[in-house]
């Protein structure tokens, strides 16, 4: 997994990183409910980051509410 992102994370204009803390893990039947493994992933996502975000041309932090995530990624890519 690490060499795919580290080959490819060149290729994206934008990456925008969302943390799960302080966000309810949420049962809708498609996303995952086990809090050690969001925990894991959110680890794994954050550690690539450090590792290569360098070689990224735009890597954001998306916080807030659902309305307030759409609003910073429309600032930011401008649409």
């Amino acid at each position: 997994f690490e060499n795919y992102a580290k080959e490819f994370i060149r290729e994206y204009d934008y990456i925008f990183y969302i943390s799960p803390y302080g966000l309810p893990i949420e049962d809708n039947g498609v996303r995952e409910t086990d809090e050690h493994y969001r925990d894991l992933i959110d680890f794994t996502i954050t550690t690539l980051i450090k590792r290569y975000g360098h070689m990224s041309k735009s890597i954001e932090k998306i916080s807030g509410s659902t309305d307030e995530r759409i609003q910073q990624i429309l600032n930011i890519t401008g649409l």
